[in-house]
Parts: C-alpha cells; structure tokens; sequence
C-alpha cells in the first residue's frame, strides 16, 4: 500500500542517512539507505504473517521508496484493535537484526545485560496515542490486538534515527472513552486498594486545565497549622507512577519517580512544585499524613527528557504521592 508521508523531510533532516554526503569521501546517503534496505528485506524473507507499507518520498530531486514492515502480528479479529484518537498502554523490546536487545521498557536488564540508557528508565507500560493512518507509528499500532504481540521493522529514515527500528510491541490495554477519565479509574482503584472510601477524599478541581481534579485522603484529621502556597515545608513524600498491571497497587511493584530513606526529608519550597502538588498540600496542615492523586494535566503532561534523550517522567503519567508534613515555614513575600 503506497501512501505519501510528508514528514520525510524532517525524519532525513533528523536521521543519520541526511548528515551523509554525495562526495568522494565515503557511501552517499542513497548508497547507505539501499545497503539498509536489502538488509531489511533478507532479514524479512521468513516472517510471517507480513505486511509492509510503501512510502513515496523525494529527497535531494531523487525519487524512490521506502518500505516499512509489520509481522508476527495476532490475525485473530475477534479481540479489540485501536482506532484513531485512542490510547493504548503498551510494552516493547528494540533489537539488532540479530536478536540482541538494545532498549526493553518491562527491565532496564534483561538477560544480564545491562541497557545503558533506556528510553523509559521507570519501565513500562507506557501510553501511546493513535491518531491516524497518515502517521507511522499509527499505522501500525491499527494490527495489534489488545493484549497480544507484534513486530514492526522501520528504516532509520521513517524512524527518524541513525539506524533502522526493529521493535516488538505488546498492546497491554486500549484505553475506552477519554484518557482522563481512565486516570480518574486508576486514582479511585488506587484508593480502594489501600483501604480507603474514595468518598472521604478531598476534590480540588481545576479552572484551567480541562477540570482536571487532584485527589487528597489524608491518613487522620489532626489539629495543626494549614499549609499556604508561599510556604517552605519539610516533608518526607516517596512518589509513584500509578498503572493497572502492578500487583493490586502495591508500592513496591509500583514504578517509583521519588524515594527517601525511612529516615530522610526534605524541604520543598510550594510555589514552585508541579500544579497537583501545590494544591493538595494547601489543603493539608502540619503533622498530617496523606496520598495527593494527580492526573496527567496537574502533573508533567507530555513527560520530561533528560540530555540522553530518555523518560525520566514518561507521557501521560497517574502519580500518587505519599506524603507526611512535618513543619512550615512562612517566605517573605
């Protein structure tokens, strides 16, 4: 199936094919690219079942194609597949076309062998969004079933990289209806896993982004002083990412983004913390101890990349925070 993919441009701009020159001095970047595709195509000659995807594309007034491949897909129609607009939570391996692992979100080690810089240092599942046949990735996250494997092989050109991409997905959920709403699912089940009426929480929802609510259940009520956004605070707080796949929310299976020793604390200053954080202490007073809930829209949205190009915070994520307040501090304003 040929189909125009406009941001070749930028995907050669951004690949190692692009920075390769006509010149005498080595491969031209068409030299290269040929190279890799042949390796592709001996590399696919027994995978099955197959279907590739043929992009039309035109680079330096030289037209030609470039062909991606999916395979060992589920071809069972019963199970859901994504459609546009939707997200899915999903694991994956990156390998050489020899089979070594070079990237895994389930282990930062797999087989005993250490992955350097992982993309997502916190693990996986991790969300994806499918939005239409036009982009790649899309494309093919349309033949994989929930809860079942495939792979899918790309030239560094789609994959905007220095190399080909041969990856094996694995789609652990398709997210119904909004991923908000999906968030909101795991907070409440978070709660009722730890004991707690998700009625007894304190809702504090937003005016700016989409009404989105940060959940406070403190651990008891006690009398103490109230937290005010201009405040320094001393804290003990290990944070987590909340996911569906984590033993019953046990915070020892959970993907952990803060950890303090028993021991430890720290003093945070809470004008300059993340939304859903700020908010929620406010609503907590000195001595108290409780779980702040935040969605995706009060937290890092999109997720934070570090100079390696990795995860530290991933796309999308829940995260919880247990916290305990153990004395304020009024800043001069």
């Amino acid at each position: 199936m040929k189909r125009n993919y406009w941001m070749m441009v930028l995907c050669l701009l951004a690949g190692g094919i692009a920075g390769c020159s006509d010149d005498d001095n080595g491969p031209s970047w068409k030299e290269l690219f040929d190279k890799e595709q042949a390796l592709i195509r001996e590399f696919m000659k027994d995978k099955s079942p197959k279907d590739s995807v043929v992009f039309d594309v035109e680079y330096k007034k030289k037209k030609f194609q470039d062909v991606a491949y999916v395979f060992n897909y589920s071809t069972d129609n019963s199970k859901k597949k994504p459609k546009d607009g939707q997200f899915i939570l999903v694991n994956y391996t990156d390998r050489a076309l020899n089979n070594v692992i070079l990237d895994d979100t389930r282990l930062s080690t797999v087989g005993g062998e250490k992955i350097e810089y992982p993309k997502y240092p916190t693990g996986g599942p991790v969300y994806e969004q499918v939005i239409s046949d036009e982009e790649v990735y899309s494309r093919f996250f349309k033949y994989f079933s929930e809860g079942t494997s495939g792979s899918i092989i790309l030239s560094s050109l789609l994959s905007a990289s220095s190399t080909y991409l041969y990856r094996e997905y694995k789609v652990e959920k398709i997210i119904e209806g909004s991923l908000l709403d999906y968030e909101y699912e795991l907070m409440d089940e978070f709660l009722k896993a730890k004991g707690f009426d998700r009625k007894i929480s304190i809702e504090v929802p937003s005016k700016m982004l989409n009404d989105t609510v940060t959940k406070i259940v403190k651990f008891e009520e006690i009398e103490g002083e109230a937290i005010l956004v201009t405040d320094s605070i001393t804290v003990h707080c290990n944070g987590y990412i909340l996911d569906e796949f984590s033993n019953n929310f046990d915070e020892g299976k959970l993907r952990a983004v803060l950890k303090m020793d028993e021991e430890k604390k720290e003093t945070w200053k809470v004008s300059d913390l993340i939304e859903g954080l700020k908010v929620g202490l406010t609503e907590m007073k000195v001595g108290e101890k409780a779980y702040i809930l935040i969605p995706s829209g009060r937290a890092y949205g999109k997720g934070i990349l570090n100079y390696y190009y990795q995860y530290v915070m991933p796309p999308y994520a829940t995260l919880v925070y247990e916290i305990e307040i153990f004395n304020r501090k009024p800043n001069a304003k």
